[in-house]
């Protein structure tokens, strides 16, 4: 998959990656922490788990730099 990378990242930059790994944590709450080869395999359920506390604890940092980046 072929991307444009813009030259400079603005606040609009950040929101987007903000909401596209809020869309990716939703999914995996509901398409595989849900699913019941996930839910009922403990080694499957804690990958998930910890796979998601990642992408969540990046979409706080990404939140946080967004606020730096309003300001540009």
């Amino acid at each position: 998959m072929a991307h444009h990378t813009p030259s400079t990242i603005n606040a609009f930059h950040w929101h987007e990656a903000l909401d596209r790994g809020c869309i990716c944590m939703k999914m995996i709450d509901q398409l595989l922490l849900q699913h019941p080869v996930i839910s009922r395999n403990e080694d499957l359920l804690k990958k998930v788990q910890q796979a998601r506390s990642i992408l969540s604890d990046a979409c706080r940092e990404i939140a946080s730099r967004s606020m730096d980046a309003e300001g540009e």
